[in-house]
């Protein structure tokens, strides 16, 4: 898995420069800052994000610093405030219809949900996505062979195939599927296409890096040990610490101590053991505490109980170290934690303080309707008011002058009577 592993630092390197080169256009000093700080000073890089995120709402900067605060977490081991992190990234990229850093996403996405554990949440995400790259039939590959859906994951390996074979650009890429597909096909017990795509990896691995072979010959090897082929299965191997840096050296060395072991050649074990155990950089843990147990156990039945008691301390010192250190991790994990549930408070306080603010406007804006509202039915009775009075005094002149009228005709008639 260091093959995905080194892939996925220098593609989110890659993304990361990408995503400064972009910002620097839009003259956003604290993005790159953040940009440049990260890899020193996540926690300072994520107090910059908060403070960038509180200062603006533009999307664009909003989706990048979302994006950012992702890698950030994900380096960091917080998986899922990673995934919390590149799902609001996704969703600003979604809004700007933005669809290279859409792809970039959901990739990063993907990896945090794969690295979790969390395969049928990376499937439906793959799934989801409109795109159709080798990288996703890849992906989805993964997430299926592991979902043990082996003949659909097959297909999408074989799609991611066809594309990359030949690209000489797309090498690494090559040589971490086919490493994918032999391990498939080992735990379905088709070891002859195992042994097939394994060695395609090493053949396609001739002019890259050496820790990409040593990948293919650990899985080489316990391809050939599940058929029982224990003499081939140890050549492999030793092939592997032909090839691989210290961090491999552990386990190579712990499981050819195993093989020999397998072999009833107790002494050559015990000295492979014992270079397990030299060789331990905090790595591969399981596979130092077996070699150490299995060299006291070796020590106790030959008597030696001088040696057994020196390497019973290595054992316990090994063993308050590894709790020492997970406590560490553990308070360093609680700790950035912290400063993310404050630096999202004092995010949401900002958008409290903003609602405030609009709410304040509206309530003003009503105000001042209704106190329109208000003149207008004033004036609009102070209007009927004054016609009531009109019509009053227009009726008051008619009456007077129906009396007048009235008084002239009476008057008439009382002549005429003369």
């Amino acid at each position: 898995m260091k093959t995905v592993q080194n892939t996925l630092i220098l593609l989110s390197i890659a993304i990361t420069i990408a995503s400064c080169s972009y910002f620097e256009r839009k003259k956003n000093p604290i993005y790159t800052q953040a940009v440049g700080q990260y890899e020193k000073d996540p926690e300072g890089a994520l107090m910059l994000l908060d403070s960038l995120m509180r200062g603006t709402l533009q999307e664009e900067t909003l989706a990048s610093a979302f994006y950012l605060k992702g890698l950030i977490l994900k380096r960091s081991g917080a998986l899922h405030l990673a995934a919390e992190a590149y799902k609001k990234s996704l969703h600003y990229w979604k809004e700007l219809e933005n669809p290279q850093w859409i792809s970039y996403t959901v990739e990063n996405l993907g990896n945090v949900y794969m690295d979790g554990g969390m395969w049928q949440e990376a499937l439906d995400l793959y799934s989801k996505s409109d795109e159709n790259s080798p990288y996703l039939d890849y992906n989805k590959g993964r997430a299926l062979a592991h979902l043990q859906n082996y003949t659909e994951a097959q297909e999408h390996y074989f799609a991611a195939e066809l594309a990359w074979r030949g690209n000489r650009d797309k090498g690494k890429d090559l040589i971490d599927l086919y490493n994918q597909m032999g391990i498939m096909y080992k735990k379905l017990h088709l070891y002859e296409n195992s042994e097939k795509y394994l060695y395609y990896g090493l053949v396609q691995s001739d002019n890259l890096e050496n820790y990409l072979k040593s990948e293919l010959y650990i899985n080489l090897s316990n391809t050939f040990y599940k058929q029982g082929r224990i003499d081939e299965s140890l050549e492999s191997y030793k092939n592997v610490l032909a090839y691989a840096d210290s961090s491999l050296y552990v386990l190579a060395f712990y499981r050819i101590g195993d093989l020999y072991r397998e072999m009833a050649q107790e002494d050559s074990a015990l000295v492979y053991y014992g270079r397990a155990v030299r060789h331990y950089e905090g790595t591969h843990h399981d596979e130092y505490v077996n070699s150490i147990n299995h060299i006291i156990n070796h020590h106790a039945a030959a008597g030696q109980y001088d040696s057994m008691m020196v390497y019973s301390m290595a054992l316990n010192e090994t063993a308050v170290g590894v709790m020492k250190f997970r406590e560490e991790m553990q308070a360093q994990l609680q700790q950035l934690q912290v400063i993310i549930s404050e630096a999202e408070h004092r995010h949401t306080v900002t958008m409290l303080e903003k609602d405030e603010q609009i709410r304040q406007i509206l309530y003003g804006a009503l105000v001042a309707l209704m106190v329109l509202c208000l003149g207008l039915y004033r004036l609009r009775h102070r209007l009927g008011g004054v016609q009531y009075k009109l019509l009053l005094k227009t009726k008051t002149n008619q009456d007077c002058l129906i009396e007048q009228q009235g008084q002239t005709i009476k008057q008439l008639r009382e002549a005429l009577s003369k």
